[in-house]
């Protein structure tokens, strides 16, 4: 059964006088739930990201959507353009691996300072945000990370690529005794299948527990039902069912997180 909850838009201190807007959503309660970062698509804060933030939060866990554009385009919602998606990547290559870092750091530390998030921490990512998912699974301890159509995990396309691809520093995910759930579609120009064998491949030899999701017929973008040309539902609907599945394994469930449970 979905949790009432409580969502607002929240200032985050990440470092001297510098401060990151963030989507917030929790459940509306007493209660210590888990923390969970959500990593925003190329697009910045969309209605679709916190829309996602809000139903993870009516899951029981406390669910922050930072801007990672602060630094450079701060409070940004591009459109599902050319013209966005020309901006949003102009963007993404002005983030610094140390700033995202920072950034997932403050986030964590906000939400259990402020709204009393337990020790559990998750992080589900959306295409620029797997990207960024599975870097910081690398570097920080989640007990559990979702990448959806995370691209440019095995080449240098992006900032946080180089100096070495991703795909090249999965070790950390076992260092920080991490698990990693991927889905993507089988028709993603951005995700060929040498890319999932590849990343699989790295996972396994790093003894990472993971699984890998692929929806034969859907396409980059399939859990966004804001552009019909690549929402899928079927696979949409089966990804979130396994998500749920995925985390609550990991982190508990919101009963289980509560004081003197």
């Amino acid at each position: 059964m979905d949790l009432p909850i409580i969502s607002r838009e929240i200032m985050i201190p990440v470092s001297g006088n510098e401060h990151m807007k963030a989507f917030m959503s929790r459940p509306d309660d007493a209660a210590s739930h888990p923390c969970m970062i959500i990593g925003m698509e190329l697009f910045g804060l969309t209605d679709h990201i916190r829309d996602i933030t809000q139903h993870v939060a009516k899951l029981g866990y406390v669910a922050v959507a930072p801007d990672f554009y602060h630094r450079t385009y701060n409070g940004a919602t591009l459109q599902y353009t050319q013209e966005g998606r020309a901006i949003g990547l102009e963007n993404l290559n002005m983030l610094s691996r140390q700033g995202v870092t920072d950034d997932i750091k403050a986030a964590i530390r906000f939400a259990k300072e402020k709204f009393s998030a337990s020790e559990r921490t998750g992080m589900l990512g959306f295409s620029m945000g797997g990207h960024i998912a599975y870097y910081a699974a690398t570097q920080l301890h989640f007990d559990a990370t979702a990448c959806f159509y995370g691209g440019w995990i095995t080449s240098s396309g992006t900032a946080l690529s180089r100096p070495e691809p991703l795909v090249n520093l999965t070790t950390g995910i076992k260092v920080h005794d991490g698990r990693l759930m991927f889905f993507s579609g089988g028709k993603d120009p951005h995700i060929p299948p040498a890319d999932l064998i590849a990343i699989k491949t790295a996972l396994t030899q790093a003894e990472v527990p993971h699984e890998i999701v692929v929806y034969p017929n859907a396409t980059h973008g399939f859990f966004c039902d804001a552009r019909p040309e690549t929402f899928d539902k079927a696979a949409r609907d089966s990804a979130w069912e396994k998500l749920k599945t995925f985390f609550e394994k990991a982190l508990g469930s919101a009963q289980r997180s509560m004081p003197n449970a």
